[in-house]
């Protein structure tokens, strides 16, 4: 026996357990990969130790009455003493795949074909120079009732009939699995691995029933065989059951008979003998004051609750646990220890309870585990550890601490049976339906977690595990959910663990104080509303219909699958805060109180130093910095206060786009409304003055010539009214008048009239100023912008006095209804949403030309805001809501500015990808504004906004 590695015990409860492959890097830094061997095996290595006679055995009598045995062995450590001869307790692997592969020569054969090492620990090629050691073959063979096979590599190719040295080489001649070839040496004949990966089994091969982690074949399986690659993540998926330690006088009195029980529960059927056994073999080492008849009778009451145990809900037990106060119970030092918090006011209707779960003990035990789909509801039924049905599982304990939450029943009563949170859940029940059959399965109920309290809750505690993840200095990865959902439970319980004996340090179940909840609940809230995915995740077509999810994916609800407990199924924005019906619908717009939350994780502190003067002098306020875009939002709402204001610039520094734009505006406005009464601190700005800055502020700052002024737009204003007028008399489209005249806005920025840099600059210009010529009814448009060639970075910023986005939008009878501007912005960037009404009002109508390229569609600033958010951001502001998203994130907040705002950053480096890239947004927008906004939509992007590149 060879030792190939270490594996830490939590992973054998999880993804390395029985059934499992596993790499290990040999002393010999060779690559072992072996599968992991059922429970008959850890007997064999286990010395006299064998099944309940483990002296580390874990019992936990409620989960234990569940799975119908008798305890929990951890998984092997340390020695024992056989023949007087130290022996260690270890875990076997079986070398699996059987086939090698040669690194230099290519060619693949069965273990046995190769030459061993000195030490025997690995295999090596006798014929290439330096005997390579050999590495196990990247593809095996699986199937849905969980047999794992080699691939048939010698049955691949069919070779011809004089081949008299039939070697196998797997060689690449391309790219993708599709350069991947299977070649014989002898014959020449070759064959693609690509046929392999058919969704209907690999062709010509049946599965052939292998079960190397229990060393032998089912016959009869009719299942298709799959080609799958060795370390893939569907290859094993581990079935944990566990169960929390409750105050539960049984597990004290089972730890005190210790070694005794597993010979009590042996013999329980003789009362006589039991009574022997309890004399002869408790009493003497008993720590109680009771005698053998009374330790008799509470076995026999332990064992008769342990049967009840056997058909009750293990969950409900610790609910009705969890919406407890047990500070004040007797417990043991391994029982949870529950405190209750104050629920914080916002929350008071929606949340009857909240805990700091400051201890908690769970018993972890692995079941069993599947291959291709993972086990949801039971689904599919999980396969076997063992030949042999035993009393014992695989298991482990783990000490934590955590964060319990009860929703209100009566609240949540009322919201799931409401008819607009059916008729959604009900959609995606049919969703659900329609993918298993098209999948050739017949199912004949639903899942469990297909329902409005589930996924509602269970999407809650994704949000609030990512936000604590924050905030308690966690990761992600070391929180997980437990979720109590039924008729009677609507609860989630958020929690860390390790097996230290110890416990963790505590940073998690502060978070349950009032205050500090309160901030993380809302946030976690907020942060839902919108996904940097959006709409493709909001309309649920980045969600598979199998999966029960709608609005979910990796850019806003996923976990890693280690923290759920349904494998990132059954997720729903939609039914968190994200529509009309949520449950949090109205909570999302609740602020945290503002001393704790920061507007922004990323943005500078906004400084608004005022000073004591007399009574009636002006204030003097701090103006911030031009690169903090929503640090310039919170200023601006500053400004809206009367009395006198004295401001200072010297703090402005680096000047951008948007910082100039959104703050010329807001004190533009403060100065007419006369608050502004003087300035200091713009000598330094030479570039600000240059730009145009302070005369759109309404100062007069004299304009200086400002060094390295290259590739930026200057702050214009551009009457809007002249140029529909000019639309109007020389019958252009609001789209051909803004392509012909953006074009040298476009240059200025580009410092060329070619390129793609100049193209998408127009193409975004024209677009923006299109919506405000035909949806706006402002009278003038403000622009600028910027390209640093060094930062690889390019920002334009755009700003009318129009109507607003919600004004505009309610014109349309479909979007009347609408009532808020934050609903609006979310709408504007969908595509289509301006494009299904093609007059909004007589002063928005421009010359019709007599093809489609310039139709009103809706799509350009879809596309734009698509661009921008890959590989920058995008800003949208209007009335009194703003949203700015990017790549992974989105903020939003309150805005103080009648009109419309918009801002765009891009990547220039991504430029070369753009022309592919907005075929595809375009044919994702169109498939969205079907399904999403609107079925008799025009629901097809006009060809000037299909095309950037000329």
């Amino acid at each position: 026996m060879k030792e190939v590695g270490t594996i830490r015990r939590s992973q054998i409860i999880g993804p390395f357990g029985p059934g499992s492959i596993v790499d290990f890097r040999l002393p010999s830094g060779a690559l072992l990969s072996g599968v992991m061997q059922g429970l008959e095996a850890w007997d064999g290595y286990s010395g006299p130790n064998k099944g309940l006679n483990d002296p580390n055995l874990i019992r936990e009598p409620r989960l234990e009455a569940k799975l119908g045995i008798k305890g929990f062995r951890p998984p092997l450590i340390g020695q024992y003493t056989f023949q007087n001869e130290k022996r260690d307790r270890v875990l076997p692997v079986r070398r699996f795949p059987d086939w090698q592969s040669c690194p230099d020569c290519h060619v693949i054969q069965k273990s046995g074909m190769w030459a061993p090492s000195r030490g025997g620990d690995s295999l090596h090629c006798g014929h290439c120079a330096g005997r390579p050691a050999v590495v196990p073959v990247r593809f095996v063979s699986i199937c849905e009732h969980g047999h794992l096979n080699d691939f048939p590599w010698d049955k691949w190719i069919n070779h011809k009939h004089d081949c008299k040295q039939p070697l196998l080489q797997l060689i690449t001649v391309g790219a993708g699995i599709n350069g991947l070839r299977l070649k014989c040496k002898g014959c020449s004949e070759t064959r693609s691995i690509a046929e392999a990966f058919s969704p209907n089994g690999i062709p010509g091969h049946a599965c052939r029933g292998g079960r190397p982690w229990l060393g032998d074949y089912e016959t009869g399986c009719k299942a298709p065989a799959r080609m799958t690659q060795r370390g893939a993540s569907n290859i094993y998926f581990s079935v944990v059951e566990s169960a929390i330690t409750l105050p539960d006088w049984r597990a004290h009195f089972y730890d005190r008979l210790g070694a005794n029980l597993s010979t009590m529960e042996s013999i329980d059927h003789d009362h006589n003998l039991l009574l022997a056994i309890i004399q002869n073999l408790v009493l003497p080492s008993w720590d109680g004051s009771e005698c053998a008849d009374e330790i008799c009778d509470l076995y026999l009451k332990a064992k008769n609750k342990d049967a009840d145990d056997a058909t009750a809900d293990l969950k409900m037990a610790e609910f009705q646990m969890l919406t407890k106060d047990t500070r004040g119970i007797e417990f043991g030092k391994k029982d949870l220890l529950n405190a209750a918090q104050e629920i914080p006011e916002t929350l008071r209707g929606l949340v009857s309870f909240i805990s700091s779960v400051e201890r908690l003990r769970e018993v972890r035990a692995l079941t069993g585990f599947t291959r291709l789909k993972a086990s949801v509801a039971g689904k599919p039924e999980p396969l076997p550890l063992s030949k042999s049905s035993k009393d014992w599982l695989p298991g482990i304990e783990v000490n934590g601490e955590g964060i319990f939450v009860a929703l209100d029943q009566s609240a949540i009563q009322s919201w799931e049976t409401s008819p607009a949170v059916e008729t959604h859940v009900g959609h995606l029940q049919s969703q659900w339906m329609e993918a298993k059959l098209a999948a050739g399965e017949n199912p004949t109920s639903l899942p469990e977690g297909l329902s409005a309290r589930y996924i509602l809750i269970h999407t809650l505690a994704h949000a609030l595990i990512a936000e604590l993840s924050l905030e308690s200095g966690y990761s992600s990865t070391s929180l997980r959910e437990r979720l109590y959902v039924g008729s009677d439970m609507a609860g989630l319980l958020i929690y860390t663990s390790t097996s230290d004996a110890d416990g963790t340090m505590g940073g998690l179940s502060r978070q349950a104080a009032p205050s500090r909840f309160e901030h993380s609940f809302l946030r976690a809230v907020s942060s839902q509303e919108l996904c940097s995915a959006d709409p493709l995740c909001s309309g649920g077509l980045a969600s598979d219909g199998a999966s029960g999810n709608h609005a979910a994916c990796h850019s806003c609800v996923f976990l890693p699958e280690t923290s759920c407990e349904s494998f990132n199924s059954f997720l729903d924005r939609t039914l968190l805060c994200a529509s009309d019906f949520a449950f949090f619908r109205n909570l999302s717009e609740a602020n945290p109180r503002k001393e704790t939350v920061p507007l922004s994780a990323k943005s500078s502190t906004v400084s608004i130093p005022t000073q004591a003067n007399r009574a009636g002098a002006a204030r003097e306020l701090q103006v911030p910095a031009f690169k903090d875009e929503l640090g310039i939002i919170e200023f601006g709402n500053t400004l809206r206060s009367d009395g006198p204001i004295k401001l200072d610039f010297s703090s402005i520094g680096f000047a951008t786009p948007s910082g100039m734009l959104l703050l010329s505006r807001h004190i533009r406005s403060a100065v007419d409304r006369g608050i502004v009464t003087g300035h200091i601190g713009t000598e330094p700005n030479d570039y600000a003055a240059n730009v145009g800055f302070f005369k759109h502020c309404g100062i007069e700052v004299p304009r200086r010539q400002a060094s390295g002024g290259e590739n930026y737009l200057p702050l214009q204003a551009v009457d809007l009214g002249k140029w529909r007028s000019d639309a109007k008399k020389s019958s252009l489209s609001f789209g051909e008048l803004a392509n012909q005249r953006v074009g040298r806005m476009a240059r200025l920025i580009a410092r060329d009239t070619r390129g793609n840099l100049f193209d998408l600059m127009k193409y975004c210009l024209r677009e923006i100023v299109r919506n405000a010529l035909e949806h706006g009814d402002g009278d003038t448009m403000w622009i600028t912008g910027q390209y640093w060639p060094a930062r690889d970075t390019v920002e334009l910023s755009i700003f009318d006095n129009g109507i607003g986005i919600l004004r505009s939008l309610q014109r349309n009878e479909k979007f009347s209804n609408i009532g808020d501007d934050l609903k609006a912005l979310r709408l504007a960037v969908l595509p289509s949403t301006s494009g299904v009404h093609k007059q909004e009002s007589s002063n928005a109508a421009g010359p019709e030309t007599t093809d489609d390229t310039w139709n009103n569609s809706g799509f350009g600033l879809y596309v734009t805001s698509q661009l921008a958010r890959r590989k920058g951001h995008f800003v949208i502001g209007s009335g009194s809501k703003f949203l700015r998203i990017g790549s992974h994130r989105y903020e939003k907040g309150d805005f103080s500015l009648s009109g419309t705002y918009v801002s765009m950053n891009f990547s220039v480096a991504e430029l070369q990808r753009a022309a592919a890239e907005v075929g595809t947004i375009v044919k994702k927008g169109e498939s969205i504004a079907q399904r999403y906004v609107s079925k008799d939509a025009d629901a097809f992007a006009s060809a000037a906004s299909k095309e950037i590149f000329q």
